[in-house]
């Protein structure tokens, strides 16, 4: 059966990823954990959802911004995605793709009643192992929420093209619209499409990307 997806797009910097977080926050399983984003929005029966998946953190230095981290929502496993230069120069390390995003969104799948992918982009274009499973979880049985950049190629085409897949536009003035539609589209979601329960695995809730802080050796990662 194929279960539906829903992904924010909007300019860059204006608050996807929070709005994402902000709606799974409150509704993950680990009740234990209080969410740093604040009082969630999720309807009370979806306040025991389980996220997996992955995300990509931005990380710190005493210098600044010094990369950007792929992390395992589940098992909270990291690679650097992408590391910033002293000059700004970026370099790109795809590998992270198999390391880290395709195994997490597979163990997603297994163990999780939703996978989120934030962000999708063009970095992704020379790992066909991975877009090519990205489309094959969107056209499966688990709902997937996510964060698309806003812009065009193959890749981001084709997963909006995917039967069901419901792209949500979040612009500055936007941010608490967008964050009720996702609401909603993930209530709906699983009102439609019941869930099969999940195997119980004790892992960190997925955390809010923006605004609590950690610290890894003499880097900090925000997520």
């Amino acid at each position: 059966m194929r279960v539906p997806g829903v992904f924010l797009q909007g300019p860059k910097g204006v608050g996807k990823t929070t709005v994402l977080f902000t709606v799974l926050n409150s509704c993950v399983r680990h009740t234990r954990w209080q969410s740093p984003c604040g009082p969630g929005l999720c309807a009370p029966n979806l306040r025991r959802l389980k996220v997996g998946g992955f995300g990509v953190k931005r990380v710190f230095s005493r210098e600044g911004r010094v990369g950007l981290d792929m992390i395992d929502l589940l098992t909270r496993e990291r690679a650097r995605l992408v590391a910033i230069h002293p000059d700004g120069k970026r370099t790109m390390y795809r590998e992270a793709f198999v390391k880290i995003g395709l195994p997490a969104i597979e163990r997603a799948v297994r163990l999780a009643d939703i996978v989120v992918m934030d962000e999708l982009g063009k970095i992704e274009l020379g790992v066909p192992l991975f877009t090519t499973a990205v489309l094959d979880i969107l056209a499966g049985p688990v709902p997937v929420a996510g964060v698309l950049k806003d812009e065009s190629n193959p890749f981001l085409d084709a997963v909006r093209a995917m039967p069901g897949v419901r792209v949500i536009t979040v612009s500055p003035g936007s941010r608490e619209r967008a964050s009720r539609e996702l609401n909603d589209a993930i209530e709906d979601l699983f009102t439609r499409y019941p869930q099969t329960p999940r195997q119980e695995e004790d892992s960190p809730s997925p955390g809010c990307p923006r605004n609590a802080t950690t610290r890894t050796g003499s880097e900090r990662s925000r997520f």
